[in-house]
């Protein structure tokens, strides 16, 4: 049975820390975005992190960056991975649901508990608090995206009637993708508590960057034994740092050293990065797995890994 997988794209929208100033520019990010339209990829994504250091870079702000990103392309779906526990969830509800309008209804929102400790220093969040803040930001955006004169009387939060307008496009709300599980995958009774929260909170769920295809096969199995209504319409999603190697060596070296903060040996056996033939090996354990969605995120703005996907990878997986 032919296995049918959408495939996005992350941004390559990195900079400060160790990558140069220069890396990003409004027209590269236009250029590459309209590229991704032309060549059938499904959605573009973009994942948050508020703050650099000397050794992990950060990204242009993700609801802003997504709101010009609706006005380039007219097809691809628009995803937001965002560090729940550091947004407050008013906000969010009404950044989200006002771009779902101004797009058409086209936002997928993922939601992650974070891991990077100093984002959680500088934002003044206890990040022990991080998975009790998820769960309750989760339950108040679903409640504003969908009622009005909503109140709450919660851990962290507290409100009286607040009502969002105007509502999402999408009803009963935009798609709510919950990233989880990826750092227990060797714990098992925790491994399955979180997954376990995934199903019943959101449409679908996302596999950490650093999980490897057996634990993200593990996840798919145990979550489709959770998911309570119809599994099918429920997102399997996972993605991995895709760059092409043939060519410059130390040009790839030097890449992979500033975004990834990794050797290239490593980022060959942990990411998708290495010759086309050895990427396409190597994605074929993860669509092994049983997700649905797969999106690439290159290390640069250079169109030849989109290119590559679109005429080397996604026919396979096409319907």
């Amino acid at each position: 049975m032919r296995r049918i997988i959408h495939f996005g794209v992350l941004l390559p929208d990195y900079c400060g820390g160790p990558v140069s100033n220069s890396f990003t520019t409004p027209d590269k990010l236009r250029s590459f975005c309209k590229t991704a339209e032309k060549l059938g990829f499904t959605s573009i994504w973009h994942r948050e992190h508020f703050t650099s250091t000397s050794a992990t870079p950060s990204s242009y702000e993700s609801v802003a960056t997504m709101s010009a990103v609706s006005q380039m392309v007219e097809k691809p779906r628009l995803g937001i991975i965002t560090i729940l526990p550091l947004r407050h969830p008013v906000i969010l509800a009404k950044e989200t649901a006002t771009l779902d309008v101004l797009s058409n209804g086209r936002v997928s929102l993922c939601c992650a508990v974070g891991h990077r400790e100093h984002e959680f220093e500088a934002l003044g969040v206890n990040m022990a608090d991080r998975g009790r803040r998820f769960v309750e930001s989760v339950e108040i955006l679903k409640k504003l995206w969908t009622e009005n004169n909503v109140s709450w009387e919660g851990e962290f939060h507290r409100f009286s009637n607040v009502s969002v307008d105007p509502r999402p496009v999408q009803k009963p709300h935009p798609p709510l993708i919950i990233g989880s599980a990826g750092r227990s995958a060797e714990n098992p009774q925790r491994f399955e508590k979180l997954l376990r929260r995934a199903a019943e909170l959101g449409d679908g769920w996302y596999a950490a960057i650093t999980m490897a295809p057996e634990s993200v096969k593990k996840a798919v199995d145990i979550l489709k034994t959770l998911v309570k209504r119809d599994v099918e319409k429920f997102s399997f999603m996972a993605h991995k740092y895709v760059h092409i190697t043939d060519g410059d060596a130390e040009d790839a070296r030097r890449t992979v050293s500033a975004v990834l903060n990794m050797s290239l040996e490593d980022a060959r056996r942990q990411q998708l990065v290495g010759g086309k033939e050895e990427i396409i090996k190597k994605l074929e354990a993860f669509t092994n797995t049983g997700i649905t969605h797969f999106n690439i995120a290159p290390l640069t703005f250079d169109h030849k890994v989109l290119e590559f996907f679109a005429e080397e990878v996604i026919p396979r997986y096409s319907p």
